[in-house]
């Protein structure tokens, strides 16, 4: 045998290993992916805030329970708040669409501590035409047990019934 048939041979087992192990891992993330799913299907999302700040338009306020649909957005203290706010104008034509459907947008925020009067600043200089509720103290989460921590599923639309 020649140096080189060997060389191909190594070559094309490498190939087909590494095929298998990238499609291992690609079918197991999606299962897992598929489970989180499953289980948010069904549950209630508790938006009931009693230490978080509210704003709407840029004042300051409280959360109104309507019993409009609710696109919710979560950013949590992982994810940079300021730098999601800066793109948020992205959402203006979003938060249209819904609204002439009687739906609301609701973006909750949980900012670093060492970032809230900074997120703060900026939602009430930029006065964002929806709900946005920054907190501080990760209440959403407590309030919601087993959210998933898949930043894909952190995006979730919520029937007019559900608060």
């Amino acid at each position: 045998m020649s140096k080189r048939f060997v060389v191909i041979v190594i070559l094309i087992i490498a190939v087909c290993v590494i095929g298998c192990v990238a499609y291992s891992i690609y079918k197991n993330s999606s299962k897992f992916f598929e489970n989180e799913l499953t289980k948010m299907r069904g549950k209630n999302v508790n938006l009931n805030f009693k230490e978080a700040e509210v704003y709407y338009n840029g004042l300051d306020t409280a959360f109104n329970h309507t019993n409009a649909y609710k696109l919710v957005v979560f950013v949590d203290s992982l994810s940079c708040s300021g730098c999601f706010l800066n793109h948020l104008i992205l959402y203006y034509d979003i938060n249209d669409s819904l609204l002439n459907k009687d739906g609301r947008l609701v973006i909750v925020l949980h900012p670093q501590q060492g970032k809230i009067d900074l997120i703060r600043r900026k939602v009430l200089t930029d006065k964002y035409p929806f709900w946005c509720i920054i907190d501080k103290n990760g209440e959403f989460i407590r309030n919601n047990p087993g959210f998933p921590g898949n930043k894909l599923l952190h995006s979730f639309m919520l029937s007019n019934s559900e608060k």
